[in-house]
């Protein structure tokens, strides 16, 4: 099972692999370009975190959106049923694709209140829109209001996810600048 999942996963990673390097380039020329005009800290972080946000959204809709099997093909059909048996593969794909999304998305959001609500807000408005296009486009996917459900799912993980390493950077710069502050008082 492991094998089998894991061949799967290597060419998911292949067909979005051109993808973390444009990121990568989107990351230096932002940087670059807000060091130059005098940015501070804060809105290159900002800034870095769109960049992220939008290579996963972009991740997304190649995973989600190119024609199976190649060519433009009628719609599978499709299940709506939200009792229906689903895969267990189908279910971690579906929640471990959005969980960037959801990291990325709750750290833009983070100034606004109820940030979490937002990225899994966004995650489930991206995955509703992306299963209807599945469902209504000739690129041979079948939608499904699972895909939806796990997507979501993915977005709040990676929200809670992004909050639990925002707090571990605040618990470390608060650490840091006690000790700068301790050893700045021994010198003096």
């Amino acid at each position: 099972m492991i094998a089998r999942y894991s061949s799967g996963l290597g060419s998911l990673v292949m067909t979005v692999a051109w993808i973390a390097p444009v990121a990568l380039v989107a990351a230096v020329v932002v940087v670059a370009l807000s060091l130059r005009r005098g940015a501070d800290r804060a809105v290159i972080v900002e800034r870095l975190v769109l960049v992220g946000l939008l290579a996963a959204l972009g991740a997304v809709a190649v995973l989600t959106l190119q024609p199976l099997g190649g060519g433009f093909d009628a719609p599978r059909s499709s299940s709506f049923n939200p009792i229906a048996p689903i895969g267990r593969k189908d279910a971690l794909d579906n929640l471990l694709l959005f969980i960037p999304v959801g990291f990325f998305a709750m750290l833009w959001w983070r100034s606004k209140a109820r940030p979490v609500v937002w990225a899994a807000g966004l995650a489930f408005s991206v995955s509703f829109v992306i299963e209807m296009a599945q469902w209504v486009l000739p690129i041979n996917r079948a939608a499904s209001i699972h895909d939806v459900m796990f997507n979501t799912l993915g977005g709040f993980a990676g929200a809670l996810g992004a909050v639990f390493v925002v707090s571990l950077v605040e618990r470390f710069d608060r650490r840091a600048d006690g000790l700068g502050r301790k050893l700045q008082t021994e010198t003096s």
